[in-house]
């Protein structure tokens, strides 16, 4: 059962396409000229984990069942690539050993915590003395906590892909999910981390710094593994014009001066070693907010999640003049897209053929 669903993929999937789409990509993301914007189309939303009903013959599993079996994992991953070999959009085709936010968190020793068909999660650590003695430790060992299993999953994925010729070259394996310097900090110490900024503010940069260091080197060792550039990205279906993304959900909770801080000079660190940085931002942010971020050193996209099409018209205008790339969730009216000829990847939940069909007569 499990090889009818990758013969059936390998014979759907058109590496020419995959290449074609990866192409146009690359060129809206350096604001080069594009015949039009590349746009994903899927049943699944990233950003919100909703998943419509699929409309293509492919299994759907569990979250749970998925965290069990890497052979259900990958099917799982490869869902939407399957979709886009049907449909046909501007897909970049990409899977990743999806294991949740708590893998470099495991490498300092928390426990990882999975119930049901929820997302892992982390037990965060419950005091600042804690903290120290991480700290004190320094970088840990790059194959404690859930690395075995990572890495057997991304070994099992290409051993997989290799076995089908349209697999192996139209599809990459791409990074874990790595967060960020203050995202780990956030999801190893919870709502401590918010405290903790307060009274023990230098052992939390002590903290950062760590962290910023981990997450460099993990990732360099990670890229190695699964053959992704240093300064590409392949994430949730795009090319990223940057080596990684960083997601800034603890961040943006915290004050503009604290955010400056805390983040801005340890996400510069990161680009600084890839080539660049991707942000991920999952609300609506305040114009003066967005200013801010978009005068990071080494910003090179932005991955904007939200409802509010007015955003995008106000990410757009401050970011094509640094040609830093929008990555939007949503779709443009057709009476602004003069207003939008490049910089941008689009990317839309759609719920059926028929769905799919309107929105491409309309590209």
């Amino acid at each position: 059962m499990f090889e009818k669903y990758l013969e059936r993929l390998n014979e759907a999937l058109d590496p020419l396409k995959a290449k074609e789409s990866e192409e146009l990509q690359r060129m809206s993301s350096k604001y080069g000229k594009v015949e039009r914007i590349p746009i994903m189309l899927g049943t699944f939303d990233d950003m919100s984990k909703e998943r419509l009903p699929v409309f293509v013959d492919w299994p759907v599993y569990g979250y749970g069942e998925v965290y069990k079996y890497p052979e259900k994992m990958l099917l799982d991953e490869l869902l939407p690539i399957y979709e886009s070999a049907i449909i046909k959009d501007d897909r970049v085709n990409v899977i990743r050993a999806n294991y949740g936010v708590g893998i470099i968190p495991s490498l300092f020793g928390l426990e990882v915590l999975q119930k049901g068909n929820e997302l892992p999660w982390v037990k965060p650590l419950e005091s600042i003395e804690e903290v120290k003695e991480i700290i004190k430790k320094g970088v840990p060992d790059f194959k404690k906590g859930l690395v075995d299993k990572v890495n057997s999953t991304q070994d099992f994925y290409k051993n997989i892909l290799n076995k089908y010729p349209n697999l192996k070259s139209g599809i990459h394996v791409g990074l874990l999910d790595n967060q960020g310097p203050f995202n780990l900090a956030g999801i190893m110490l919870g709502d401590n981390l918010y405290i903790y900024l307060y009274s023990y503010k230098e052992i939390i940069k002590e903290l950062l710094e760590l962290l910023t260091d981990v997450y460099i080197e993990f990732s360099k060792v990670q890229k190695k593994i699964i053959n992704e550039p240093l300064d590409i990205h392949y994430y949730f279906g795009c090319r990223l014009p940057s080596g990684v993304k960083i997601s800034e959900d603890y961040g943006l909770a915290i004050s503009p001066n604290m955010y400056k801080e805390f983040c801005i000079p340890y996400n510069e660190k990161v680009a600084k070693a890839f080539g660049g940085v991707t942000l991920l931002i999952c609300e609506d942010l305040e114009k003066s907010r967005l200013e801010e971020i978009i005068e990071m050193k080494g910003l090179k996209a932005i991955i904007y999640w939200s409802r509010n099409f007015h955003k995008l018209e106000e990410a757009y205008e401050m970011a094509k003049s640094k040609r830093i790339c929008i990555i939007w969730y949503g779709l443009i009216p057709d009476n602004k897209k003069s207003n939008f000829p490049t910089g941008l990847i689009l990317k839309h939940q759609v719920g059926s053929f028929k769905e799919v069909e309107e929105i491409q007569g309309r590209e």
